[in-house]
């Protein structure tokens, strides 16, 4: 009830996002890709806020270049600047995981970092927005920064998980992305109430 699941088509128009691809086993969230480009998606109902810290545990198998986890933060409402932030998005290569801060509608208007990481493995992804900017986070350690005040989203956003299908002409095998938990927090008070339990509220 906290999520809304994904029935549409995929990414950028190509295969199909089904409520069938999701599954929770043994507190762990399964998104699962087929061969024909199903695969899924959903989106937080909850913590819509514009400054706040956002953190996902998960991990995605070596199957499948084509098929890209990704934990993104998603406009409320229509943005001018088409604002998001991909804060863990594997885009093909299984040993790297990349940041990227989109702050304008053309293709390629962004700010981004790409850090070596097995993602088979699990692994603690974080983001903060601050009214000072975007911090991004990989089992606790400070990854990416952008203070640039033109590059911050400015508005209420929230946080979406999406398995996206990205489709090279080769033959596609199945690929799933796990996982185990959504933390969210609210900055110096500010926002919705804290979903997670931390010991203090983080801090800008």
């Amino acid at each position: 009830m906290k999520w809304s699941v994904y029935n549409s088509a995929g990414n950028a128009g190509q295969g199909l996002r089904s409520p069938q691809a999701i599954s929770v086993n043994n507190g762990m969230m399964t998104i699962s890709g087929n061969s024909a480009g199903t695969t899924g998606g959903m989106s937080a109902k909850f913590s819509r806020q514009q400054y706040g810290r956002y953190e996902v545990r998960m991990r995605t198998s070596a199957n499948e270049p084509q098929y890209h986890a990704v934990s993104i933060l998603w406009p409320d409402t229509t943005s001018a600047k088409c604002s998001e932030i991909d804060f863990a998005e594997q885009n093909g290569n299984l040993a790297g995981i990349n940041f990227f801060l989109h702050y304008g509608c053309a293709n390629g208007v962004q700010t981004y970092a790409t850090k070596p990481l097995d993602l088979t493995q699990w692994h603690n992804y974080a983001v903060q927005v601050c009214p000072s900017g975007v911090t991004g986070y990989v089992d606790g350690q400070a990854w990416f920064k952008d203070t640039n005040p033109a590059h911050q989203p400015g508005q209420s956003m929230h946080q979406t998980l999406q398995l996206d299908w990205f489709p090279t002409g080769q033959p596609t095998k199945p690929a799933t992305m796990n996982v185990d938990w959504v933390r969210d927090y609210s900055i110096n008070g500010t926002g919705s109430g804290a979903s997670g339990t931390v010991a203090a509220t983080p801090q800008c």
